[in-house]
C-alpha cells in the first residue's frame, strides 16, 4: 500500500522550506515520487488546495507575518515570495486579506491566516467516506487516436461544459470514427504550463488523424494498462468520484499510477445531468 499522507507531507514540507524561492509543479511531485498530472490530482483530493493555490496561501500568510513584525521593505517582501512585482502581491493580497500590505503594516489588523499544514490519518479521515463498492476493472488497451477541441485552463467556471456543447455541434466534420457513439475525455498536464491548469480534449477515437477539421487537435495515447472507474450519477458528484479514486481506493490497492493523462469515456449509458447516467474513467497504471 503507497502511504499518500507521508509523501504529501513530505511535498508540503518541500514547499514549506522553499517559500522564498522558486519551485515548480514538477519539482514538487518529484520530491513524493509521482507525476507532475497524478500528483496535482492526489494533492488536490487529500489536502483540499491545488499545490498553486497551497503555496500562493502560505506565501500571502508569511509575508503578512513579515509586514507586521518586521520593517523590511514592501517590495522586498514581495520579490521575496515569488512576486513578479509590488503590484502584483498588493494583488494578491488584498484578494486574500480584504486589505492592502501597507494598511496592513500600519493597522496591524486581525487577519485569517492559512497555516502550515500538517497532515495525519486522524484528520484526514473525514476527507475518506468513499464510495462504498466501486470496483475498477483492469484492462490494457492499445494504441488510440482521437481527434477534438482541445481547453486548456483551471475549469473554475464550468468551461469545459461549453466546449463539450461546442465539439457536440462540430463533430459531424470529422471523418475516419472508429466508434460512433464514444466519446473521449482526455486530461493531462501540459509540461511547463501553469501548474494550476490542464489540458482537456473533448474528441472521439479515430481511425487516423491525416484529416483533422479546422479548430480541432489530435492526440495519440500509448498502449497501456489502465484501471477503469465507473462513475454512477449526475456530473456534479464527479468529485466526489475523483477524490475516491486517488484518495481511497488507489492507496489501498498497491497499484502504481503512470503516465501524465487520464481519460473519460462516455457511450450509450450517458445521460446528462440523469441520476442514471454513467461513464468510465481511465487511470493509466504500471
Amino acid at each position: 500500500m503507497i502511504d499518500y499522507i507521508d509523501k504529501i507531507q513530505g511535498a508540503i514540507n518541500f514547499m514549506e522550506a522553499r517559500l522564498k524561492e522558486r519551485v515548480g509543479l514538477g519539482d514538487i511531485a518529484k520530491e513524493a515520487g509521482f507525476s507532475p498530472f497524478h500528483f496535482h490530482r492526489i494533492f488536490l483530493a487529500n489536502v483540499g488546495e491545488t499545490i498553486t493555490e497551497y503555496l500562493r496561501k502560505r506565501r500571502l500568510s508569511e509575508a503578512a507575518r513579515e509586514l507586521m513584525e518586521t520593517d523590511h521593505r514592501i517590495l522586498d517582501i514581495a520579490v521575496d515570495y515569488q512576486f513578479e512585482s509590488q503590484e502584483a502581491f498588493t494583488r494578491a493580497f488584498k484578494k486574500m486579506f480584504f486589505t492592502s500590505p501597507g494598511r496592513c503594516r500600519k493597522e496591524k489588523p486581525p487577519v485569517h491566516l492559512f497555516f502550515r499544514r500538517r497532515l495525519n490519518r486522524e484528520g484526514l479521515r473525514f476527507l475518506r467516506g468513499g464510495i462504498v463498492g466501486m470496483e475498477p476493472k483492469i484492462v490494457e488497451l492499445g494504441e488510440m487516436k482521437a481527434v477534438g477541441i482541445r481547453y486548456y485552463g483551471d475549469n473554475k467556471n464550468g468551461e469545459i461544459k461549453q466546449v463539450w456543447d461546442k465539439f457536440n455541434k462540430e463533430m459531424c466534420s470529422m471523418k475516419n470514427i472508429s466508434k460512433p457513439g464514444a466519446a473521449l475525455g482526455i486530461c493531462s498536464m501540459v509540461e511547463g504550463g501553469d501548474p494550476g491548469k490542464f489540458e482537456y480534449v473533448c474528441s472521439m477515437k479515430v481511425d487516423s488523424t491525416s484529416e483533422i477539421p479546422e479548430g480541432m487537435v489530435a492526440r495519440v495515447l500509448p498502449p497501456h494498462k489502465y484501471l477503469v472507474f465507473t462513475h454512477k450519477g449526475k456530473l456534479d458528484n464527479l468529485g466526489e468520484t475523483y477524490n475516491y479514486i486517488y484518495q481511497t481506493w488507489i492507496p489501498k490497492s498497491g497499484h502504481e499510477i503512470d503516465g501524465p493523462f487520464d481519460f473519460e469515456l462516455y457511450d450509450d449509458r450517458f445521460c446528462y445531468d440523469k441520476d442514471e447516467s454513467e461513464f468510465d474513467i481511465y487511470i493509466p497504471i504500471k
